[in-house]
């Protein structure tokens, strides 16, 4: 069932250069994995405080408040470092490191593979005219070779016994819940079309997401919208249509009480420091 269910949604790989104690503030709706190729990263989060060396690579799931401090080899050197971005849903409405516990950081030896990954996955971020299905599936290949080695080296977490011991009275309601991310939510609808008492919906949610239904399926649909204001040129109109929001100003409203930010300053702050400076 599971095969069916996981999907790489997002894939891109990145290197740059920062000065020495640049600090960023970050929360952005996809896994990270990241290497200082030279001087490190210390990274704060609800996870802790860690300090990578040498190799070792920092590691953080989607949708997690971090703050980066980077730090160079030498004081009047810049800090280098390459990096991943990925996305992998399951029932297109969970982000796979919900399911897991990441390590914040891993070992030299197992950073230097991941390394080696996202220097590869580098030279197929900008396909060649009339290559553009190779480099796809490279980056595909790619992208699961990493999440292979995140699970390796991951244990599930209790989200994911709770999302199990549910799934085959969830997946059909969350399979339901994607398709119609453009649609209010309408919960009577869910009730109807899966045969469930509103108690027991309720119920569901609670336990597994610790949120309402109508609660979660709104999450989903601004996950999905951030992802949209990262990968695309579409405009927050557009986005905003697409994903059932009825204003701009409402689709505004309801992102910044989820991310702390309007759409248009998460849109500039990722393109200018994941696309001018190339900065993690």
């Amino acid at each position: 069932m599971l095969d069916s269910l996981l999907n790489l949604q997002f894939v891109e790989a990145g290197q740059g250069s920062q000065a020495n104690g640049w600090i960023h503030n970050k929360r952005i709706p996809f896994i990270i994995v990241a290497q200082a190729t030279s001087g490190n990263y210390e990274v704060l989060s609800k996870n802790g405080h860690i300090v990578t060396q040498g190799m070792e690579a920092f590691l953080a799931p989607a949708d997690i408040e971090l703050s980066i401090v980077h730090h160079a080899a030498k004081d009047d050197t810049p800090m280098h470092f390459r990096y991943a971005h990925l996305q992998f849903m399951i029932s297109n409405t969970i982000d796979i490191s919900a399911l897991f516990q990441l390590p914040p950081k891993t070992d030299s030896a197992m950073g230097a593979i991941l390394g080696d990954l996202i220097d590869q996955l580098l030279n197929y971020m900008h396909p060649q005219q009339g290559l553009e299905w190779i480099y796809a599936a490279r980056r595909k290949e790619l992208g699961y070779r990493i999440l292979n080695i995140l699970l390796d080296i991951s244990e599930p977490n209790q989200f994911h016994e709770h999302f199990f011991n549910e799934a085959n009275v969830l997946v059909p309601i969350l399979t339901y819940m994607s398709d119609n991310l453009g649609n209010p939510e309408d919960i009577d609808k869910l009730i109807s079309r899966f045969h469930l008492s509103r108690t027991a919906l309720f119920q569901l949610f609670k336990k597994v997401f610790e949120k309402s239904p109508k609660a979660y399926w709104k999450q989903i649909r601004l996950q999905e919208a951030y992802k949209m204001l990262c990968a695309t040129n579409k405009s927050i109109n557009e986005i905003a249509d697409q994903y059932g929001f009825s204003t701009r100003n409402h689709f505004s409203r309801e992102f910044k009480k989820e991310y702390n930010m309007t759409p248009s300053e998460a849109r500039t702050h990722y393109y200018h420091l994941h696309h001018s400076h190339r900065s993690n």
